[in-house]
């Protein structure tokens, strides 16, 4: 990963610089939204190396897994989740599994509180084997 430079100004966040990969992009930003106290999260000069094609995909994924785990729906630790998400054109995708409906609906409002997603395509399932 390359040296990204951030700024804090009133609860935004300004990110500057240049990641390897979509991972790498993904980690950053999610980390940041995560933090309890910010506000919003500025990438307009956080870019992936030879990507020279819009990241508004990957930036939403970001703000969507970060707010799940500022709200402490999910935890950090990305490989115990569950659900999935995957952003196209606004459009969230969800696909995986949760214990129940209640935790189900939790994850839907936090996702549809956020105002940069247009749509969610929900294909997440009950399944009494997710603790």
């Amino acid at each position: 990963m390359n040296k990204v430079k951030m700024k804090v100004s009133n609860g935004s966040i300004y990110l500057f610089g240049e990641l390897d990969s979509e991972i790498d992009y993904e980690k950053v930003v999610t980390l940041v939204e995560s933090t309890e106290g910010v506000t919003a999260v500025n990438v307009d000069n956080l870019t992936i190396i030879g990507r020279h094609d819009s990241l508004k995909d990957l930036q939403l994924t970001a703000k969507i897994k970060g707010t799940l785990i500022r709200e402490k729906i999910l935890d950090r630790n990305f490989p115990a989740w569950t659900i999935d998400v995957k952003t196209k054109n606004d459009q969230v995708y969800l696909t995986g599994e949760v214990a129940s409906a209640e935790h189900k609906k939790i994850i839907l409002d936090s996702i549809s509180s956020i105002s940069e997603v247009s749509n969610i395509i929900d294909k997440i399932k009950l399944s009494p084997r997710v603790k």
